[in-house]
């Protein structure tokens, strides 16, 4: 039950805070979006390891919830869909994703969301403004 993953955050906690995001999630890219996804079938031919995805993103954390949703539907056979049971019942939590210290920092939702698998950079470009 405390099992840790390589940096540090516990699989459980994981696992809880995906579980408390996913009705959220879950209406906006199954219910009221309507999002698509193709090609998440390609998910399962790719190796368990050693992977990298890269998102120009334009959101705050849709675009890490949305692929999160992808995988793991993908995952539990269910490619190509957004479904609410197989996001909470089985979460997907072998990822983590990069984002900016300063954002994951800035208030008590992104803290929660940095226990998910948040991988946080300093970006000194950014210190002076």
């Amino acid at each position: 039950m405390l099992e840790k993953n390589v940096f540090g955050q516990y699989i459980f906690l994981k696992k809880t805070i995906m579980r408390m995001a996913s009705p959220f999630t879950y209406m906006r890219f199954g219910v009221i979006n309507k999002n698509e996804i193709e090609g998440a079938e390609l998910f399962n031919e790719l190796p368990d390891e050693n992977i990298l995805f890269v998102s120009n993103h334009q959101t705050y954390f849709a675009d890490v919830a949305y692929m999160v949703h992808a995988m793991g539907n993908a995952k539990t056979g269910k490619p190509n869909e957004i479904t609410f049971r197989n996001f909470f019942w089985k979460p997907f939590t072998n990822f983590y994703y990069v984002a900016a210290a300063e954002t994951m920092d800035s208030g008590i939702i992104p803290k929660l969301f940095k226990l998910t698998g948040s991988i946080s950079i300093k970006r000194t470009w950014r210190e002076s403004g």
